[in-house]
């Protein structure tokens, strides 16, 4: 037959091997979203360099063409109220 003590020693037993696999379970879940807003973030930093790359480019474009040009593409955007 099992003391009294002995119980409360595998009960000690049984919750600190339950601790160290919550507090790793903890640490892989902290670890995973600290991971993932990396990711997010490089996501983020990604798109916006796009971005403002597209923008430069349109800028210099819009910049290098001549007078006629611009008002050639703005006519097909602008609505005509002529017709």
């Amino acid at each position: 037959m099992f003391s009294f003590t002995s119980i409360i020693a595998r009960l000690k037993t049984w919750a600190i091997a339950a601790g160290i696999v919550l507090a790793a379970i903890g640490i892989a879940f902290l670890k995973g979203r600290a991971s993932e807003r990396a990711a997010q973030s490089h996501q983020r930093l990604k798109e916006r360099r796009k971005a403002i790359k597209t923008a430069q480019e349109i800028e210099n474009d819009v910049a290098n063409d001549s007078r006629n040009d611009l008002l050639r593409r703005a006519r097909r955007w602008l609505p005509d109220n002529d017709r």
